[in-house]
């Protein structure tokens, strides 16, 4: 699964939280691999770990974090301030979940972007000329009158694609989005997700999405990571993880996906357990209806199975 052909490599990472006396394992020997061009999907529910995760790959958490993230041999975690600043925005940026937090409130979307160009030294002409096309590349009209506006002056749809114009404006070879249409109404969720698969494709840009829907996943993405309590349980191609699942978690998630007018929806009993107090063994094992013994006392290694990986006793 790791191989040195790969655009990023995640190795063991383990991301740790400090609380008073309390340490929270967020992220829990996490291991993946991505290629250039693959749209690689995170889902879980909300408290998996899944932000941390994506934020930890670009040192943005403020978790302690072990192990190793190598984009092109690269590894990130061992970078100096200055050699990160060099690599966000060049390499690898991040669709925020929040557009309206994500923009300054009191600078002029002009400014936003143009800054972008100017820190990785274009002159302010050029990087102007470059703004202005980004925003038409991202489907918002009057490119130069939206330069002069303010965020509140935008839909929150345009301001997703601003926030999008902003990840892609060096051509990074990989995105990072973070829930990045939580925010938005249906309609405007379906336009953000085509135009995000699109600029993948066009650009040839590799991307990690961080998602709660499975359904959301499956309109962008052709690789996937089932994530809960920290830990990886399931990885593999979309086509075989959607319509395959091995996973108990996977098989749950996937009866709470709309399937036709009249699908009947099963919610998935029980909540993800507390981050401090975990469960012994595989972590899924109280809400899981095939659990055993064994699965109440040792955590299952990611172990390929049928051409994926999973994590789990009953698969074996």
């Amino acid at each position: 699964m790791l191989q040195s052909d790969k655009l990023l490599e995640v190795q063991n990472l383990r991301v740790t939280y400090r609380f008073e006396d309390k340490k929270i394992r967020a992220v829990d020997d996490v291991s993946f691999s991505i290629r250039e061009g693959d749209r690689f999907a995170i889902v879980g529910e909300s408290g998996s770990g899944k932000s941390t995760l994506g934020l930890s790959i670009v040192r943005l958490c403020p978790g302690e974090a072990s192990g190793s993230v190598r984009l092109n041999g690269i590894d990130i975690l061992k970078l100096s301030q200055e050699e990160l600043r060099k690599l966000r925005g060049s390499d690898i940026s991040v669709v925020f979940q929040d557009p309206s937090s994500a923009l300054n409130p009191v600078l002029r979307i002009g400014d936003q972007l143009i800054e972008v160009f100017t820190t990785h030294g274009y002159d302010k002409t050029e990087a102007y000329t470059r703004s202005a096309k980004l925003l038409e590349t991202v489907g918002i009209p009057e490119p130069e009158k939206r330069l002069m506006s303010y965020p509140h002056q935008l839909s929150g749809g345009m301001k997703q694609r601003v926030i999008i114009a902003m990840a892609i404006a060096l051509n990074p070879k990989l995105v990072i989005a973070d829930e990045p249409t939580s925010a938005l109404d249906v309609t405007i969720q379906a336009q953000i997700l085509k135009l995000i698969k699109e600029l993948s494709e066009t650009k040839k840009l590799s991307m990690i999405l961080i998602t709660h829907d499975i359904g959301v996943a499956a309109e962008v993405c052709n690789e996937i990571g089932i994530m809960y309590a920290g830990r990886m349980l399931e990885i593999g191609t979309f086509e075989d993880v959607f319509h395959n699942p091995k996973h108990p978690y996977t098989q749950s998630l996937m009866t709470c996906v709309p399937k036709g007018l009249k699908c009947v929806l099963k919610p998935l009993p029980g909540n993800v357990p507390d981050m401090s107090n975990l469960p012994s063994g595989c972590k899924f094992h109280p809400r899981c209806p095939y659990a055993n013994d064994k699965c109440k006392t040792i955590e299952p290694k990611l172990e390929k199975a049928d051409g994926r990986y999973v994590a789990c006793h009953a698969v074996w």
